[in-house]
């Protein structure tokens, strides 16, 4: 099969099943394999593609973007995109201000678990970043902090509450990648799960401009609110 025209055909394509298919057809016509995308294992799934990787990694590389916002290629695209979003909101997309994003690996524990395992893991988190902010070192005392933090949980993994995840991280981000909770003025959580033996975590931390209100034309609350009842239905 011929490759260019299999890759045209997905970037046009409105189903991703009929992306899978395809993606897997043409496999199949250049391994002599016979899968079928919905009765495949996992790691016949990773065989595919890592194929299709190290053949045609420079057509599948940022795929999302690609197909117009359509499909991710992975998971791991997906995760790595989720964790350097822009935010609209702290200016830091528009102004240039620094901003970076970590990934760091860790068992993740929930803030309401109590043990000698929870405490060991949150003290290697912390010992990674030790190392991790010796070179990340731009926010200064008293900046404002726009941060993301995309958990990845492994398959095995005893699914956790968000809240609890984000507590234990942000004790571990303190006086490493900023001074003090206090300073975080706009903060976005996601939870995803992976296919591997590992917990991951993806910090995206940035310099928050949202009260500085440079995009607001009158400046002051005046108490009023127009648009409550609109957002009420």
């Amino acid at each position: 099969m011929d490759w260019n025209f299999i890759y045209q055909k997905i970037l046009m394509e409105k189903n991703i099943s009929k992306v899978r298919d395809e993606l897997v057809c043409y496999y199949n016509s250049e391994n002599g394999t016979n899968y079928i995308f919905e009765n495949m294992t996992i790691d016949e799934k990773l065989d595919v593609k890592r194929y299709l990787m190290k053949n045609h990694g420079r057509d599948l590389t940022m795929f999302y973007f690609k197909t117009g916002n359509k499909w991710y290629f992975s998971l791991s695209e997906k995760y790595s995109l989720l964790s350097q979003i822009h935010c609209p909101y702290c200016g830091h997309g528009s102004t240039g201000s620094p901003n970076c994003t970590i990934p760091i690996k860790g068992r993740l524990f929930s803030s309401q678990y109590k043990s000698k395992r929870r405490n060991e893991a949150i003290e290697a988190l912390k010992k990674e970043m030790d190392v991790l902010s010796a070179w990340i070192n731009y926010m200064s005392k008293g900046d404002k902090i726009c941060l993301l933090l995309v958990f990845s949980l492994a398959k095995q993994s005893k699914d956790k509450d968000i809240d609890n995840m984000a507590k234990i991280i942000l004790d571990v981000l303190k006086k490493r990648l900023f001074n003090d909770d206090i300073d975080i003025h706009h903060m976005n959580c996601f939870k995803v799960f992976n296919e591997t033996d590992s917990d991951k975590v993806h910090i995206h931390i940035s310099k928050s401009e949202i009260n500085e209100n440079k995009d607001t034309i009158f400046p002051f609350d005046d108490g009023i609110y127009k648009y409550v009842s609109m957002l009420d239905h």
